[in-house]
């Protein structure tokens, strides 16, 4: 019966022996994990725009990099919206610059919907395009007939 006893009592201390063992383990293990947890979340910054630059005669389609981008946020090319803005992921947007802006040097500004915002300083430069075309109401289609005005070439009228 001692015998048993102590065999009980070896295997108990072997139990909590054990118990203290992973107790610790854990303990240390949430202690590592501890500063990861109250490290300060990412905070919304771009890091890239690609291109940089492109003519004002044409659209050009735009990646922006950063960190912390949530869905659906604005972005401005200086004070103009930019055009068809898709959230890939927190990390990467998609975007198209609109031809007809000015040439110039433009800052960007992402505005996610929460009121945070974060700008890129002379993000994007916009070039004159080889010609400046005016027109009323450009609809695209087929263009039947072209005239050049003789005494200034550089008019040029399409129908």
């Amino acid at each position: 019966m001692k015998n048993r006893t102590l065999a009980t009592a070896a295997t108990v201390l072997a139990s909590v022996a054990t118990l203290l063992v992973l107790l610790g383990m854990l303990g240390r293990a949430q202690q590592a994990a501890r500063p990861a947890a109250l490290a300060a979340p990412a905070a919304l910054a771009v890091d890239q725009v690609n291109p940089t630059d492109g003519p004002n005669d044409l659209d050009t389609s735009m990646v922006i990099t950063g960190t912390d981008f949530v869905s659906t946020p604005a972005v401005y090319l200086g004070d103009a919206p930019l055009g068809d803005v898709s959230w890939v992921n927190s990390t990467r947007l998609e975007g198209v610059v609109p031809w007809g802006v000015d040439p110039g040097v433009y800052p960007l500004t992402v505005e996610n919907p929460g009121g945070d915002s974060t700008s890129m300083t002379d993000a994007f430069t916009v070039t004159e395009a080889i010609g400046v075309w005016n027109a009323g109401e450009l609809y695209g289609g087929d263009v039947s007939e072209v005239a050049v005005v003789s005494q200034t070439p550089e008019i040029v009228y399409a129908v």
